[in-house]
């Protein structure tokens, strides 16, 4: 797989997990006008970042890709904090609602890692580079 194939790969990997997001926040916040909007908004927030990201790796901007490696591995550190946060407030509650935003959490986890594999992967590396 080149290095443009990966950026690409993971960039639609994000655009799915930023639709499969929407749609459990939008379970878990009812169905409301006002839960609606705010999915709505946020979806369309996530989608520009994303495309945003994902066209300027594919323009080779390293500056993009520096900020992308950071903000991943304090998204990483922060995301396994939650997830701790989350498992001990469910341990202590048993709210059920607190294994989905736990699966959430794990998803974004396995996300964030994807990333910070294909940023800094040797190929992707080179790419932004040349």
């Amino acid at each position: 797989m080149s290095a443009r194939a990966k950026i690409e790969w993971v960039t639609n990997s994000w655009y799915g997990f930023a639709f499969a997001s929407a749609l459990v926040g939008l379970l878990s916040g009812g169905f409301g006008i006002w839960s609606m909007f705010t999915t709505g908004f946020s979806l369309l927030v996530s989608l520009g970042f994303i495309w945003f990201f994902g066209k300027s790796l594919l323009a080779r901007s390293s500056m993009i890709r520096t900020f992308l490696l950071v903000a991943t591995g304090i998204g990483l550190v922060f995301g396994i904090l939650a997830l701790g946060k989350t498992a001990m407030l469910f341990l202590a509650t048993w709210k059920l609602k607190l294994i989905l935003q736990g699966i959430v959490t794990f998803i974004w986890i396995g996300m964030l890692g994807r990333s910070w594999r294909t940023l800094r992967d040797v190929e992707v590396k080179a790419y932004i580079k040349s």
